[in-house]
């Protein structure tokens, strides 16, 4: 469920401003009538086309709404994606895999109106970071594949122009706030839900596509295409991307006071466990820990309450079959990484490309880590921008998060210290993942910008109380 601006009559099922849900719900069943009539081919097309003219109607009237439907798009459209390809054949790449960026991308709108005054409020580290990343399309875009750096241009910095998007507008934080609060609670929900159902039904489509990812691609880290033996990515692309996602929704229901969050709590743990994404757990953990610390003691104790109701709730689904042997002995490898072959590969492979990246002063570009062939994020990093370009990106990060530190909104405002913790889990995988694309990066750009937004409405609001 997406949280709208409120300052239109509602729908009669509660949904307002009514002009926006029409033009929302009006896409959603038109993508949803194309693919029972099987008009696959239709919404290949249409999908990414429509959902821009949407984000673009909502862009100019409603920029809260607007935000809301390109998390949605991030959350749903590789499962469109597969769907369509379930009844038209493998398409790779799939036009429907560009519908969050080109969504994302009218956020570019937000920093071309608001640049200087977005360089006088603070919104520094967003153009630090994006200038890298222009720095890297330009030196990708001379000596590599334009539709390469291109698209890979579009991922690295349409999370940038995300985040953005919040910081620029945060005089309207309250209802920001309430609508992060709102997306992720039903996207964990929704997402874990279809998870669990992924891993005891395997939907045909999912297994089509895992047949090709395994076959076409030669991916064979998602599991078996059969029930019971997928390892769980749910409506995401990767079990990877699913923890990704999942990882900010859960820390968020800890304080989130909504009667769903039972459920969403209960679907979303089991799938984040069931997607075996270990990078994602420990990313949870630094988030977690993270979260505790910057709590006052009464807020600690609630958050210990909560975690208690999820292990009472998770507990004895875990330890009895089938989840028994799927988690298990994934979670035993976090202690014994000495007998996990998959970490010392990528330990291996990290100490034999360090050497070559440090050295990499220019860079190769947007798109010239592609033949590496490791997800280790600091690797695409020096690889990609070299230290011209890495320098100032990291610079960019690690200023937002100074501020968020600073603040004394931390004290006082939970959000504020969900938003510094879900960002410092999601950059603490730099070294398994990659964290300046997909969603992964969206959850740490998205949540640098609401955090920084709530301390810039804070100390407006302080300002204005000493006048």
């Amino acid at each position: 469920m997406l949280l709208s601006d409120q300052s239109k009559p509602a729908l009669s099922f509660g949904l307002k401003p009514a002009d926006a849900w029409l033009v929302i719900l009006g896409f959603a069943f038109f993508t949803a009538a194309c693919l029972l009539l099987r008009f696959g081919q239709l919404v290949n097309y249409g999908f990414p086309a429509g959902a821009f003219l949407v984000a673009a109607y909502l862009y100019r009237k409603y920029p809260i709404l607007y935000f809301s439907f390109a998390l949605w798009m991030w959350f749903l459209c590789s499962w469109v994606r597969r769907l369509v390809d379930f009844q038209i054949g493998w398409v790779n790449p799939s036009p429907v895999l560009l519908t969050p960026l080109l969504v994302t991308f009218i956020a570019i709108l937000s920093l071309c109106r608001n640049l200087p005054k977005t360089i006088k409020q603070g919104g520094v580290p967003f153009l630090l970071s994006g200038a890298s990343v222009i720095y890297g399309f330009g030196i990708g875009i001379l000596s590599l594949p334009a539709n390469a750096v291109i698209l890979n241009f579009l991922g690295w910095f349409t999370p940038i122009l995300l985040g953005l998007h919040l910081y620029i507008y945060w005089q309207r934080f309250p209802e920001f706030k309430k609508n992060i609060y709102t997306t992720f609670l039903w996207g964990t929900l929704v997402v874990g839900v279809y998870g669990v159902i992924q891993y005891f039904i395997a939907p045909e489509w999912d297994k089509v596509w895992l047949n090709n990812m395994i076959y076409q691609l030669g991916i064979v880290t998602f599991g078996n295409p059969e029930p019971l033996e997928i390892r769980v990515f749910s409506t995401m692309h990767s079990p990877q991307a699913l923890g990704g996602m999942l990882m900010p929704g859960l820390l968020l229901l800890l304080t989130n006071k909504s009667k769903f969050n039972f459920f969403a709590m209960l679907a979303g743990y089991l799938s984040f466990l069931l997607s075996s994404a270990r990078s994602a757990w420990l990313s949870w953990l630094v988030g977690l820990l993270s979260y505790a610390g910057l709590l006052k003691l009464k807020f600690q104790l609630r958050l210990i309450l909560n975690l208690l109701i999820a292990t009472l709730l998770l507990m004895p689904l875990i330890m009895i079959e089938p989840f028994s042997t799927v988690i298990s002995p994934r979670l035993e490898t976090l202690s014994n990484v000495q007998e996990d072959n998959s970490f010392q590969d990528r330990v291996s492979m990290f100490n034999f490309l360090l050497g070559r990246a440090l050295t990499s002063v220019v860079g190769d570009g947007l798109g010239g880590a592609a033949d590496i062939g490791n997800d280790n994020g600091l690797l695409t990093l020096l690889f990609s921008l070299g230290w011209i370009g890495t320098v100032p990106y990291i610079a960019g990060i690690l200023s937002a998060f100074i501020r968020l530190f600073k603040s004394s909104s931390i004290s006082t405002d939970l959000f504020v210290g969900s938003c510094l913790a879900i960002a410092l889990g999601s950059f603490s995988q730099i070294t398994m993942n990659v964290v300046t694309s997909g969603f992964i990066a969206v959850a740490l750009w998205v949540f640098l910008g609401a955090g920084m937004a709530a301390v810039k409405y804070h100390e407006s609001q302080q300002s204005m109380l000493l006048r």
